[in-house]
């Protein structure tokens, strides 16, 4: 049986009141375990099971499998509650410090141990599945996005507000909805409150006065698909034509901070697949790679230090440069560098 107690009805009735965001920033890990043992699918261990604030029900199945040498989350939690922390990747540069969250060698898993990362991930996964345990997926984490900002720049949004038809589309003809320029920049509250001609107007249904809204879009709205709309910038009919789409895109290099990975990329990749869906694009992806500004070589390095280590130094030539780097690469060299 579970732990039923009043300790976990307290614990519960905490979590209830803190927003997801608070519970994912939290820097206090708190858990209480159930007194119930999980059956690792592979080795057949007993699994200690514990209710934890850091554990979002939105993430996965809301259940999740603690890893805490190579995870910084669990590994606080485990120090907190004496927990076993077991290494089961190492350093191929012998790195020996946890969490370990690189990929990596494997060590400590059985048949599947010497495996680097991403040869393991797909032998364990075809290993589960051909236990009837599990396979792969594709899964998104696209959360919910609120698009609105109280600012001047930004898109307009094209709604009005009517005391009696409520909330109001602007009709086709009416678009699109340019910014005014009459506004008060004070840099405290939303500008466009300031423009009256721009607030006050008709209700497009019944006629009556109206407000219209305020708010204006998150940039990222518009550069979630302005890539495509690059390609016809020029349209005024519709958002772009579908042959020149088809010719231009994809796009070959999408290039941003490592931020980009799960706000702009997620957001840009959803529409193309809206657009797709709608046929108006014959891509379902719209970037062919990604390179990540920073994380290329995934640390940094200075131009001093590499210098050092290919034996050359500023004075060198740019074809010295080249010829040192497209030599066969040396192990001894590259983990000096770290």
């Amino acid at each position: 049986m579970g732990n039923t107690s009043d300790a976990l009805e307290e614990l519960l009735k905490e979590l209830s009141h803190q927003s997801t965001r608070e519970r994912q920033i939290t820097t206090d890990k708190k858990g209480l375990f159930l007194g119930v043992y999980a059956k690792h699918p592979i080795t057949n261990e007993n699994i200690p099971v514990f209710v934890a604030n850091y554990v979002l029900y939105e993430y996965g199945t809301g259940a999740i499998m603690g890893v805490p040498a190579h995870d910084s989350r669990d590994y606080e939690f485990a120090q907190k509650y004496d927990l076993q922390v077991k290494r089961v990747v190492k350093s191929a540069f012998g790195e020996d410090n946890l969490p370990f969250e690189d990929d990596g060698i494997l060590i400590n898993s059985g048949f599947f141990s010497n495996l680097d990362s991403k040869s393991a991930r797909k032998e364990i996964t075809a290993h589960l599945k051909s236990m009837g345990l599990g396979e792969p997926q594709v899964k998104y984490r696209l959360r919910d996005w609120n698009i609105s900002r109280q600012r001047y720049w930004g898109t307009p949004i094209p709604i009005i507000h009517c005391p009696s038809c409520g909330i109001v589309p602007l009709r086709d003809e009416d678009l699109p909805v340019l910014l005014p320029t009459d506004v008060s920049i004070t840099g405290h509250g939303n500008p466009l409150e300031s423009s009256r001609d721009f607030v006050n107007v008709s209700c497009p249904l019944c006629g009556s006065a109206a407000r219209r809204e305020t708010d204006t879009m998150d940039t990222f709205f518009d550069s979630s698909w302005y890539f495509l709309r690059f390609c016809d910038s020029k349209n005024t009919e519709k958002p772009f034509d579908v042959s020149l789409v088809s010719t231009w895109m994809p796009v070959d290099f999408y290039i941003g901070g490592i931020e980009h990975a799960v706000l702009h990329l997620l957001y840009a990749r959803f529409f193309q697949k809206f657009f797709y869906d709608l046929g108006m694009t014959p891509h379902k992806e719209p970037f062919l790679r990604l390179i990540t500004q920073g994380m290329v070589l995934k640390r940094w390095l200075s131009v001093e230090k590499l210098l050092d280590k290919l034996g050359l130094t500023t004075e060198d030539s740019i074809d010295d440069l080249g010829l040192k780097l497209t030599l066969p690469e040396d192990p001894e060299c590259l983990r000096s560098l770290k």
